[in-house]
């Protein structure tokens, strides 16, 4: 199988392929928001950022519902600051750090109990 074989069997999933093209359509949304509200968004803009969360959350546990648990615990606020810095960001480090303050995302509840250190991420919908 090469990548294009791969392409077309996911495609084939049509459940996956339409949570895909749910989260570009809701990523394109996202991006335009930021740009339009910048540090002032209003309700709809926080909710459209914490829905595109949420789906890339669902997307991420491949809607196993146990492991669906930590994008939800981020307030809208803390979703739109961590996108917004990841489009702001001056390098693909920055953009990272932004997304990883985020519960699921590679923050953890926990880890200012260890020293105020960094736990490494891992891919998983479940912070440890």
């Amino acid at each position: 199988m090469n990548l294009v074989n791969g392409l077309d069997n996911y495609k084939a999933d049509s459940e996956w392929w339409n949570l895909t093209l749910t989260i570009e359509r809701s990523a394109v949304e996202v991006v335009e928001l930021i740009s339009r509200y910048g540090d002032r968004p209003n309700g709809a803009a926080l909710g459209a950022a914490r829905f595109l969360l949420i789906k890339i959350e669902e997307w991420k546990a491949m809607c196993l519902k146990d492991q669906m648990v930590n994008a939800e615990k981020n307030s809208e606020e803390a979703v739109w600051d961590a996108f917004r810095g990841a489009l702001s960001a001056s390098n693909d480090l920055e953009a990272i750090l932004s997304i990883m303050q985020l519960k699921g995302f590679g923050s953890s509840h926990d880890f200012s109990d260890e020293g105020g250190g960094r736990k490494a991420a891992h891919v998983s919908a479940i912070d440890s």
